[in-house]
Protein backbone atom coordinates (compact mmCIF):
# COMPACT_ATOMS: atom_id res chain seq x y z
CA UNK A 1 0.00 0.00 0.00
CA UNK A 2 3.26 2.55 0.91
CA UNK A 3 4.57 1.67 -2.87
CA UNK A 4 1.56 2.51 -4.58
CA UNK A 5 0.00 5.65 -2.70
CA UNK A 6 2.71 7.39 -1.43
CA UNK A 7 5.19 6.47 -4.65
CA UNK A 8 2.19 6.16 -7.46
CA UNK A 9 -0.61 8.13 -6.59
CA UNK A 10 0.18 11.12 -4.40
CA UNK A 11 2.75 12.54 -7.22
CA UNK A 12 0.13 11.35 -9.99
CA UNK A 13 -2.21 13.59 -8.47
CA UNK A 14 0.14 16.59 -7.86
CA UNK A 15 -0.22 16.39 -3.77
CA UNK A 16 3.39 16.03 -3.34
CA UNK A 17 6.91 16.58 -5.77
CA UNK A 18 7.36 13.87 -8.06
CA UNK A 19 9.67 10.86 -6.81
CA UNK A 20 12.71 12.16 -8.06
CA UNK A 21 12.82 15.12 -6.58
CA UNK A 22 13.43 13.45 -2.95
CA UNK A 23 16.93 10.94 -2.24
CA UNK A 24 16.75 7.59 -2.52
CA UNK A 25 17.12 7.63 1.42
CA UNK A 26 13.49 9.34 2.11
CA UNK A 27 11.49 6.85 -0.07
CA UNK A 28 12.77 3.90 1.87
CA UNK A 29 12.24 6.22 4.93
CA UNK A 30 8.85 5.80 4.24
CA UNK A 31 8.47 2.70 3.39
CA UNK A 32 10.05 0.99 6.72
CA UNK A 33 7.58 3.34 8.29
CA UNK A 34 4.93 2.14 7.04
CA UNK A 35 5.87 -1.02 7.69
CA UNK A 36 6.84 -0.44 11.02
CA UNK A 37 3.49 0.70 11.61
CA UNK A 38 1.68 -2.16 9.91
CA UNK A 39 3.76 -4.39 12.19
CA UNK A 40 2.51 -2.85 15.47
CA UNK A 41 -1.10 -2.63 14.09
CA UNK A 42 -1.07 -6.24 13.63
CA UNK A 43 0.85 -7.16 16.92
CA UNK A 44 -1.69 -5.34 18.64
CA UNK A 45 -5.02 -6.50 16.73
CA UNK A 46 -3.30 -10.19 17.15
CA UNK A 47 -2.73 -9.50 21.22
CA UNK A 48 -6.12 -8.32 21.17
CA UNK A 49 -7.78 -11.61 20.12
CA UNK A 50 -5.30 -13.55 22.33
CA UNK A 51 -6.77 -11.74 25.12
CA UNK A 52 -10.11 -12.34 24.34
CA UNK A 53 -9.61 -15.93 22.81
CA UNK A 54 -11.49 -14.84 19.89
CA UNK A 55 -10.82 -14.76 16.26
CA UNK A 56 -12.26 -12.57 13.50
Amino acid sequence: MSVIADELMTPAFGFSAPNLDDPLVTHVRGFVAHLAFGLAVAATVEGGWALLKTNP
